[in-house]
C-alpha cells in the first residue's frame, strides 16, 4: 500500500538533484531506494510496518519531502546542493553589426552570433548560428566593433584584427579573403581604439591619427579620393583626435579640444554641414565641447559636455529625435524629451542614449521592436527601453539593438530572424531578451 503511493507520488515531480553537475538522487529518497546488484536498476525497499496508523504517518512524511522539494527548499533543508547552474559567462563590452552581433568577454576572448554567410561569426563556417560563437585565434582581445559585414578587434598588442566580408577591402589585409578566421591589419601601431562602419573601418592610434581603409566611394576614408583602399590610409587634417566613429557611408571624429570633424557621404545631411554634397576630406561639424560622436546610417549623432545631445541627416523613421516629420535636416538639432546622457550609440534607422542610473532611451525606426519599448511603432522621441536593469553600454546595429549590463551579462532586442539576438530564436524581439553566452 505504502509503495503504492510513494510512486504515485514521485511520478509526479522530479526527484533527483545537481551537485556539481552531476545528477543524483535526493538523501530522503535514497533512503526509500537500494540498488539491485543483480539487474543495476533502482527498487524500491519493502517498508514494513505495523500498524495502519504508522503507515499514514510515513506517507504524509514523503508527502511533505514532495512538496518541499518543488518548492526548491530540500538544500535549506537538508545541508544539499539544489539544481545548480554553470558559472556565468561575463561580458566586458558589446557590438552590434547588420544582422549580427559581438560581445567580448572579461576573459579577453570574443563570441559572435547571427548572420554568417561571410564569416561574420568569425569561426570559419558560413552556417548562421542563433547563439554566440567563439571567433577563433583571439586573445588577450580589449576592444570590438562590429560593421554591416565585417567586425574588428583590438588586442593588448595594440594590434587590429578583423574578419567577415572583404568585399571593398574592409579587412585591410590588402588581400580579398572574405572567410576563415580573423586576420591582422599589417601597417597599423600603437592602436588604441577602432570603429568600423557599412564597409569600412578606421583606427586611432595613441599618437591621436587616424586611418581608414575599406570602401572609399563616398569619400569615408577622409584621404582626399573616392578611391576604395584594402590597406589602411591616413586621415589628414584634423589634429590631435580622441575618439571616432564609422557610418554606413561616412565617419566622424572628436578632437581633443572638443571640436568635431566628419566626411564621407553627405546626401542626406550627415556630416552637418548644410549641405548635401560628399566630402572627401575632414569638415568641421558646427558644435563645441563634443564628448562623443556616433555615426549611423545616414545620420549622425553628438553628445556634448552638458549632456545635451544633438543629431542630423536623414530623418525617415524619427531617428533624430526632435519630434519634427522633416525627412532630413543637415545641420545639428538637439534631441527632444531626453534628460542628460553619458553615451550614445547610432543604429542603420534608430539612435540610443544612455542615462544615468543605466536608464537606456532610443528612437527612430521601431518596425521590428528595435526600440525595445514593447511595441513596433516608430518614434520620433526618445522611448525608455523596458526591462533593462542598470545598463553600462549600449550598441546599435543594422535593426536590432543590444546592451551590457552592470552585472556583465547582454541584451538584445529587434530583428532576430537571423538569430542576431543570441537566445535561440530566429524570430523578433520587443523587449530585451538575455544572450546565451558560452
Amino acid at each position: 500500500m505504502l509503495r503504492r503511493k510513494v510512486q504515485r507520488i514521485v511520478a509526479r515531480a522530479p526527484v533527483v538533484v545537481a551537485v556539481d553537475g552531476a545528477l543524483c538522487f535526493s538523501p530522503l529518497l535514497q533512503d526509500l531506494l537500494i540498488r539491485d546488484r543483480l539487474t543495476h536498476r533502482w527498487a524500491w525497499r519493502t517498508v514494513r510496518v505495523r500498524r495502519r496508523e504508522e503507515e499514514g504517518n510515513m506517507a504524509r512524511s514523503v508527502r511533505w519531502f514532495v512538496a518541499m522539494l518543488l518548492a526548491g527548499t530540500i538544500a535549506t533543508a537538508y545541508g544539499v546542493a539544489g539544481a545548480t547552474t554553470a558559472p556565468k559567462t561575463r561580458a566586458r563590452q558589446v557590438a552590434a553589426g547588420g544582422y549580427f552581433s559581438c560581445a567580448l568577454l572579461t576573459a579577453g576572448s570574443v563570441q559572435c552570433w547571427g548572420y554568417n554567410q561571410d564569416d561574420e561569426n568569425g569561426n570559419g563556417s558560413t552556417r548562421n548560428s542563433v547563439r554566440p560563437q567563439l571567433v577563433s585565434n583571439l586573445e588577450k582581445v580589449t576592444a570590438i566593433s562590429a560593421g554591416w559585414e565585417s567586425a574588428c578587434a583590438l588586442e593588448s598588442s595594440a594590434r587590429v584584427y578583423c574578419w567577415g566580408s572583404d568585399s571593398f577591402g574592409q579587412l585591410g589585409n590588402g588581400k580579398d579573403e572574405p572567410k576563415g578566421s580573423p586576420k591582422p591589419v599589417p601597417g597599423l601601431k600603437d592602436v588604441i581604439r577602432i570603429s568600423v562602419g557599412g564597409y569600412s573601418a578606421c583606427a586611432l592610434t595613441s599618437s591621436r591619427t587616424v586611418d581608414c581603409w575599406g570602401s572609399g566611394t563616398d569619400g569615408q576614408l577622409g584621404d582626399k579620393s573616392t578611391k576604395s583602399s584594402p590597406k589602411p590610409v591616413p586621415v589628414e587634417g584634423i589634429g590631435a583626435i580622441q575618439s571616432i566613429s564609422v557610418g554606413f557611408g561616412h565617419a566622424c571624429a572628436v578632437r581633443s579640444d572638443g571640436a568635431l570633424f566628419c566626411w564621407g557621404d553627405d546626401a542626406s545631411g550627415d556630416l552637418g554641414i548644410d549641405s548635401t554634397y560628399t566630402e572627401s576630406a575632414p569638415v568641421q561639424v558646427p558644435l563645441s565641447h563634443v564628448e562623443q560622436v556616433a555615426a549611423g546610417g545616414s545620420h549622425t549623432c553628438a553628445l556634448v559636455r552638458s549632456g545635451v545631445v544633438y543629431c542630423w541627416g536623414d530623418n525617415g523613421y524619427g531617428q533624430l529625435g526632435t519630434g519634427s516629420k522633416d525627412r532630413q535636416v543637415p545641420v545639428p538639432v538637439r534631441v527632444r524629451d531626453l534628460p542628460a546622457a553619458v553615451a550614445i550609440a547610432a543604429g542603420e534607422n534608430q539612435t540610443c542614449a544612455q542615462l544615468q542610473q543605466g536608464v537606456l532611451r532610443c528612437w527612430g525606426d521601431n518596425l521590428f521592436g528595435q526600440l525595445g519599448d514593447g511595441n513596433e511603432v516608430s518614434s520620433s522621441l526618445p522611448r525608455v527601453v523596458r526591462g533593462l536593469a542598470r545598463a553600462q553600454q549600449v550598441a546599435a546595429g543594422g535593426s536590432h539593438t543590444c546592451a551590457l549590463l552592470a552585472v556583465e551579462t547582454v541584451e538584445c532586442w529587434g530583428y532576430g530572424f537571423f538569430g542576431q539576438l543570441g537566445d535561440g530564436r530566429v524570430t523578433n524581439a520587443k523587449l530585451p531578451v538575455p544572450v546565451v553566452l558560452k
